[in-house]
């Protein structure tokens, strides 16, 4: 099934319900590349576009799509040294398999842009066999959404990346 057609309802809800920048993704190599996107209302907010690339290893988006790949496949789609865009960046496959290991990874840290940096709530989408085919993400500055409102915000990311894959035929 189309993921753009699946997910772009989906998306623009969520952007509705929570004023910040929706995106669904998927993996290409070792990059992620935005197919679905809707802007939320707030005034301050993530922008990005659809056909957007960025390294994989930098984003939430592209942790949840890298997670279930063996150690291998990490290993023949993105090297031993992983480029550095700011001093959170995550360099060494090592780190970055460690980090995939010890938990799924669902906020954003400064990894790929500095500043203000934005919080991400990410969550798998599946598809019928149960395999992630994207990520679907809910983006914001830090500033509006920690402590509390983070939380709520991956939530809601969760929730639609599981009414997408239940479109797409999961149910597990």
């Amino acid at each position: 099934m189309d993921l753009t057609r699946q997910g772009q309802a989906t998306l623009d809800a969520l952007a509705t319900q929570t004023g910040e920048t929706t995106n669904i993704a998927i993996l290409d190599g070792d990059r992620i590349i935005n197919i679905v996107e809707a802007i939320g209302s707030a005034g301050v907010a993530l922008r990005t576009w659809v056909g957007q690339s960025c390294a994989a290893h930098t984003t939430s988006s592209g942790k949840v799509l890298l997670s279930e790949l063996t150690a291998a496949d990490l290993r023949s789609r993105l090297g031993e040294r992983l480029e550095s865009f700011t001093p959170n960046t995550i360099v060494t496959l090592a780190a970055l398999e460690t980090e995939l290991a010890t938990a799924r990874p669902t906020a954003g840290r400064g990894q790929r842009r500095t500043g203000d940096r934005p919080q991400c709530g990410v969550g798998p989408i599946r598809d019928s066999a149960g395999e992630i085919v994207a990520a679907l993400s809910v983006s914001g500055p830090s500033y509006r959404l920690e402590p509390d409102g983070f939380e709520a915000m991956a939530r809601r990311a969760i929730d639609a990346a599981n009414q997408i894959s239940r479109r797409l035929g999961y149910s597990g």
